[in-house]
């Protein structure tokens, strides 16, 4: 078959029509073809922590090492940029109480005493910044700042999910940076705004 003149016409109008379509879509999820979303899952917003759980994948045995009670929320924008912090909300207090916050020398405890409060303090928290792309459930996460130094500069990945208003952020197997086990993450939030 010979192409002619109204046939080449066709083809390169539906190949230009094609790439207009890419490139509206492509804007539409960001410039330079960036996707914080899709359609079908779009955690751009503010979200409320609302259940922390860790899963040993080898036993399936399920515990809250931060407890029922959770502070904390996941901010994600539509420019790729994500903010999370998710911590009991029963953790340990200053040592010597009031006194010590008021800064009482004699209450405040001792350097140890500190630096033991201070190290279950960050075992009972995970927190992070960056910047995020979604496919499809696949969120990758691009740490900037994080609770862990460890963490700063790594690329994490996790899976997400949305129903009922609920948003559901989940790890693959990964070691605890707190006691060293490896376990799944699942932390779910309501949208705040």
């Amino acid at each position: 078959m010979q192409l002619t003149s109204s046939m080449a016409r066709r083809a390169l109008g539906i190949a230009c029509l094609a790439l207009c379509a890419a490139g509206a879509l492509a804007l539409a999820r960001g410039v330079g073809g960036f996707s914080a979303g899709s359609a079908a899952l779009d955690p751009v917003g503010v979200w409320s922590v609302i259940d922390y759980t860790a899963t040993d994948p080898a036993t399936g045995a399920v515990t809250r090492p931060f407890g029922r009670q959770l502070l904390g929320s996941a901010i994600y924008t539509r420019g790729g940029h994500l903010s999370v912090l998710v911590a009991g909300s029963e953790r340990a207090g200053e040592p010597g109480g009031a006194a010590a916050r008021k800064g009482s020398s004699a209450a405040a405890g001792s350097v140890t005493a500190r630096a033991a409060l201070r190290a279950q303090w960050l075992d009972s928290m995970y927190a992070y910044t960056g910047t995020y792309t979604l496919a499809g459930d696949a969120l990758t996460v691009h740490i900037e700042s994080a609770w862990q130094p460890s963490w700063v500069g790594t690329t994490k990945t996790r899976t997400l999910s949305l129903q009922g208003g609920v948003l559901t952020v989940s790890t693959p197997p990964m070691v605890s940076p707190a006691d060293g086990r490896t376990y799944i993450s699942i932390t779910r939030f309501r949208r705040a705004e």
